[in-house]
């Protein structure tokens, strides 16, 4: 196994529960913590109706300049912006709003296989399997 590689096997939980539930359940959790900072920091939640799919793009580029941003207190640490910020805005929207996203990049006239990580990180939201996990976490969908 190499160093860095994730493997689902490895995972020791003292629990009843499987864990490719707890894992499960893991992902949802973060997936409402991060859409709740997103929706009270872009209020986008409240402003879609009759906007443009361009909107959930400006909105996506909103949230990860504040969430990247370094603040002004030293003693805080921040999260290092990551190197293509064009695809943690894509990971992001696709695992806030799948719909939203996949409509983004198809006007924006995305690639086939940009659309199939859209893809990809819903099935693993929502159809949870430990292959669907695997697939994401060796994709290019800006989650390494």
């Amino acid at each position: 196994m190499k160093e860095n590689e994730f493997r689902l096997d490895t995972i020791r939980l003292d629990t009843t529960q499987r864990p490719d539930v707890v894992l499960k359940t893991i992902l949802r959790s973060i997936r409402r913590y991060f859409i709740t900072i997103f929706n009270n920091t872009t209020n986008y939640n409240k402003c879609k109706r009759g906007k443009g799919p361009g909107y959930f793009w400006e909105q996506l580029y909103k949230f990860t300049t504040h969430l990247f941003t370094k603040p002004e207190d030293p003693s805080f640490t921040h999260i290092e912006v990551p190197e293509n910020n064009e695809m943690t805005e894509i990971f992001l929207g696709s695992i806030f709003y799948p719909n939203d996203m996949t409509a983004t990049l198809k006007d924006r006239k995305a690639s086939s296989e940009t659309l199939a990580q859209v893809e990809l990180v819903h099935r693993t939201l929502y159809s949870f399997s430990n292959n669907n996990l695997h697939k994401l976490l060796r994709s290019n969908s800006g989650c390494r």
